[in-house]
């Protein structure tokens, strides 16, 4: 119980301690976690890591690898002087720890501080031409957010009820040939990835200073921009692809590159 005074008196009594909780097992999908080690100056970063390796090798060493890469990345303050790395496991934390230490103690000149502003970041969509079989699979069997991204975008896909285009989480999952996916689906597939992609970074705090899109894609990099709803652009792109569909059949049509003067 806490009580903070309007005379700026602050008390706190403790009642009872809290009740033990069980631990709670969860399956991470991870396979790599990030560890992010962050201080104000080149010295405190040194005893961060040391204080870390000390509790992993003593109280901490059943800790949830996890765990300690949520705490760190998400529930601490980010300072100029950072180490960070990606780790499979604990043997390797520990070993990157250590690592580093070594670093510090024996060339400390190489620790270098990085500007707190964020970086300028560009988000560039790729055309038509990208498309393959099962492309975002992984994303998407092993990513919560994107796949939650995908799986509302597919809803919006079959609620413009076009001919012979259901749901394209198929196409994605790479369940369906290229052979059997008309043009249509397959480029409201590529738009819906790209869609589902801004979403998961954006989840991950990053967001586009500047975006650009190549042919089918300039959809998607409106919608990125906030200019269109994701709505409106898997409803241009549909429309896009159907003359596409209607009047360039597979093997009707080819495109030549010609290296002359521009006399010929």
């Amino acid at each position: 119980m806490n009580s903070f005074g309007a005379h700026i008196g602050n008390t706190t009594v403790l009642l009872a301690d809290p009740p033990e909780r069980s631990a709670v097992v969860e399956n991470d999908p991870r396979s790599v976690f990030l560890l992010a080690l962050s201080a104000q100056s080149k010295y405190s970063l040194r005893l961060n890591a040391e204080a870390l390796l000390a509790y992993l090798d003593g109280d901490g060493s059943e800790t949830d690898l996890g765990h300690l890469s949520y705490t760190l990345a998400v529930r601490r303050m980010h300072h100029p002087f950072r180490i960070v790395a990606s780790v499979k496991d604990m043997a390797g934390a520990r070993r990157f720890l250590s690592t580093e230490l070594d670093k510090m103690r024996e060339q400390p000149q190489q620790i270098t501080s990085v500007p707190l502003k964020s970086p300028t970041v560009a988000f560039a969509f790729t055309g038509q031409g990208a498309f393959y079989e099962g492309m975002g699979a992984r994303l998407y069997a092993h990513c919560a957010v994107f796949r939650e991204a995908v799986d509302r975008l597919d809803l919006l896909v079959q609620s413009l009820h076009l001919d012979d285009v259901g749901s394209v989480v198929p196409i994605i999952e790479g369940s369906v040939s290229r052979d059997e996916v008309s043009p249509v689906a397959s480029q409201l597939a590529i738009v819906l990835i790209e869609l589902a992609l801004t979403h998961y970074w954006a989840a991950l705090g990053v967001r586009p200073s500047m975006v650009m899109g190549h042919s089918l894609s300039e959809f998607a990099a409106l919608a990125a921009a906030g200019v269109l709803s994701d709505l409106d652009v898997l409803h241009l792109a549909a429309g896009r692809a159907k003359p596409m569909d209607t009047h360039c059949k597979a093997d009707t049509h080819g495109m030549l590159a010609v290296r002359c003067t521009p006399s010929i």
